[in-house]
């Protein structure tokens, strides 16, 4: 019987694209998989070199393997010359980063056989930063993530967890305002005065606010019982990518949940929050798409301006229209 192995040694694990394909390819092939998920990130010296060299020694044996980032050895002796090697490129910040700075030539990505990326800024990122001499670049497939939301997998159940937490969602427009990156403890919260009262007053009465942000929220405790019909937070009570199913506007200053949008052709809006590659490219080319003031997001979302999207939704995600896992399960089957 054939065997994979899904390998992350970054502390992303299983992340959702990986549970996608690891669920289509458990209901359509008989491919036996394992998992070598790990942290050489850890703050912990000991546990992040443990973890490099189990990576290492993992990936000498391994023979097929999918990945969703840079956690395969870029040294070919560290890594087993057979098989097939295929990255996923989730669309984490690190790719945009390398863009901005004007990155090129990196061996990163040098061991696999075939990368699948989902839209055309990660192949231009690609192609200008990465070396890819001999590894097939396979275009024209969303992430196994945006074609799930593309294909609104399980949705009623995704609404009914929701509405059993908010029961004032039901029936109204989702804005979900999505952020990602830890702040330190000697970082400011840029939010610490954010107005929420004027944000919800802003917002049209037909939606429903959600956000996963403890940060966001840090000055929302002035919120009277009333606005409870207008904003929720749910990070500790529903898988906040979960909502992304659900929206129907997105705030975020996240590239891998910007793509979903893209690839859904729903309105994205980006804002600031830890200054990451993807806030900087939004910032330098989407400026209508950028938003300064948060609590005037309202107007945006009431009435949005299609032809202000059509090229954020052309350049961040290909048409939804092809199975990405499809073309995995294709590749690794051979």
């Amino acid at each position: 019987m054939k065997k994979i192995s899904f390998i992350g040694s970054k502390g992303r694990g299983l992340n959702p694209d990986l549970q996608i394909l690891k669920k289509y390819i458990e209901e359509n092939s008989d491919i036996e998989m394992e998992m070598y998920f790990s942290n050489e990130n850890s703050k912990n010296d000991m546990i992040g070199l443990g973890s490099k060299i189990g990576k290492e020694n993992y990936s000498k044996k391994a023979v097929d393997l999918v990945c969703v980032d840079g956690s395969l050895p870029a040294k070919k002796k560290l890594v087993n010359p057979e098989g097939t090697k295929v990255l996923v490129a989730t669309p984490y910040d690190f790719l945009l980063k390398a863009l901005n700075r004007g990155d090129s030539n990196k061996k990163t990505f040098q061991n696999f056989t075939h990368i699948m990326v989902n839209s055309p800024i990660e192949k231009k990122i690609i192609d200008k930063v990465y070396k890819t001499k001999g590894i097939e670049v396979i275009e024209g497939y969303t992430s196994p993530m945006a074609y799930d939301i593309y294909k609104q997998t399980n949705i009623e159940e995704k609404h009914e967890k929701l509405e059993s937490y908010y029961p004032a969602a039901k029936g109204k427009k989702i804005l979900a305002i999505l952020l990602s990156g830890k702040f330190d403890d000697d970082e400011e919260n840029p939010y610490k005065d954010l107005d929420w009262k004027a944000l919800a007053d802003n917002v049209p009465d037909d939606w429903f606010i959600v956000t996963n942000s403890e940060e966001l929220m840090e000055n929302a405790v002035h919120l009277g019982p009333e606005y409870q019909k207008k904003v929720g937070f749910m990070k500790q009570m529903l898988d906040f990518r979960k909502v992304l199913y659900l929206a129907d506007a997105l705030v975020t200053n996240t590239f891998m949940f910007a793509t979903c949008f893209a690839a859904v052709r729903k309105p994205v809006f980006a804002i600031f929050n830890k200054n990451n590659g993807f806030e900087q490219y939004m910032h330098d080319n989407y400026p209508n798409l950028w938003i300064s003031d948060l609590t005037k997001i309202g107007d945006k979302v009431a009435s949005p301006k299609t032809e202000d999207f059509e090229k954020f939704w052309e350049e961040f995600s290909y048409k939804p229209d092809k199975n990405p896992c499809a073309k995995v399960l294709e590749i690794l089957a051979k």
